[in-house]
């Protein structure tokens, strides 16, 4: 097939947990422990301003937004 539109994208969780600044987190302290009534601790391991990975994440973030509001311009029209 050629000149098919192209109507999916993927974006894994890791994309979007390194948006957050949360790449250096491990997911016990993303999540906490429901079990124990652990909340999540993200002090120690988010990224801080000021740091190139604080940077890097903001830049991600920004990409992803647009990405976003670009999935709006090529979807397909409904169907009646």
């Amino acid at each position: 097939m050629t000149d098919a539109p192209m109507n999916f994208l993927q974006i894994d969780s890791d994309d979007a947990i390194y948006a957050e600044g949360l790449s250096n987190c491990k997911p016990a302290q993303i999540m906490g422990d429901p079990a124990t009534g652990t909340p999540p601790d993200l002090a120690a391991c988010a990224a801080k301003p000021g740091t190139a990975l604080y940077e890097q994440s903001q830049i991600t973030n920004v990409e992803l937004d647009l990405v976003s509001l670009s999935q709006l311009s090529i979807t397909e029209p409904a169907l009646p």
